[in-house]
């Protein structure tokens, strides 16, 4: 397998509940990124209807299908020009709503993700937790892991991802103002205490009140800030090489100094911390 590939992380304003503009804002970026060489293309949090939900109802109106025409547009657009994307969406499956994020490849649907933490904020006060987290995709650029927003506040499920072999993490968001930490914290500390790629996708605009604050960002394993956005609507764009995730020993003084971040773990002391 090729180890170096380049990746493209979109920083979008979203339109509140219009699945149609917003998917194909979705689908130019796809060749636009494509165009670029981009192996892959992320898209925020619930990037085709919006998230500032005030009643379910209004969640289970625009919940969609993950075979929803909108959906199965963007996937023929990842075929069209050879891409995966992951994008977020409100997800309907068997009579309930889910907070999801999907990943699309030239072949069709790879793994739907649903969050597993729901803060009482917008539409995640409606939906349904998401199940356990699923393996990392295998895909020619690298096992892929998604979570959703508030789970980067988590770092178990990461760690989880991690262990299970995953090269890159994607993380679609909705930070809204006030939410500068998080976005500049944790995306951070989860590809450093993992050696992984991070890729944090936010969105600008206002959404029913609700300002959301930018800042995506591009992460290497080394917790070194390959690419971030401003304020505005962007894609970013950065060179990778899951050789280097796939490294988690460190020497800086060959023979003396050095660390091994999964080796050096005690999972034997903390294998009941969930029990707490």
């Amino acid at each position: 397998m090729e180890t170096k590939s380049k990746i493209a992380c979109v920083q979008m304003d979203i339109q509140y509940g219009d699945i149609k503009t917003n998917k194909e804002k979705c689908v130019h970026f796809i060749q636009k990124a494509a165009e670029a060489g981009s192996s892959l293309v992320l898209f925020p949090e619930c990037a085709l209807q919006g998230y500032c939900m005030n009643t379910k109802e209004e969640v289970m109106a625009l919940a969609i299908p993950v075979d929803d025409p909108s959906i199965l547009e963007i996937a023929a657009a990842c075929k069209t020009h050879h891409i995966m994307a992951a994008l977020g969406f409100l997800e309907m499956r068997s009579g309930s709503a889910y907070n999801s994020v999907v990943l699309l490849g030239p072949e069709g649907i790879l793994q739907v993700y649903s969050k597993m933490h729901l803060p009482f904020i917008g539409a995640d006060r409606f939906v349904t937790k998401g199940q356990p987290p699923l393996p990392p995709v295998e895909t020619p650029i690298g096992r892929i892991s998604m979570i959703i927003c508030y789970d980067v506040r988590f770092p178990e499920l990461s760690r989880y991802y991690a262990l299970q072999g995953a090269d890159i993490l994607l993380i679609p968001t909705n930070w809204p103002l006030g939410s500068e930490k998080t976005r500049e914290i944790f995306p951070i500390a989860r590809a450093f205490e993992n050696g992984i790629y991070v890729l944090a996708a936010n969105r600008v605009g206002d959404e029913r009140g609700s300002h959301f604050i930018g800042g995506s960002r591009i992460i290497s394993p080394s917790a070194q800030i390959l690419t971030q956005a401003g304020a505005e609507e962007a894609m970013l764009m950065a060179d990778i090489d899951v050789a280097v995730s796939r490294k988690k020993d460190f020497a800086s003084v060959e023979g003396n100094w050095s660390i091994d971040i999964f080796k050096d773990r005690r999972p034997e002391v903390f294998g009941n911390m969930t029990a707490c």
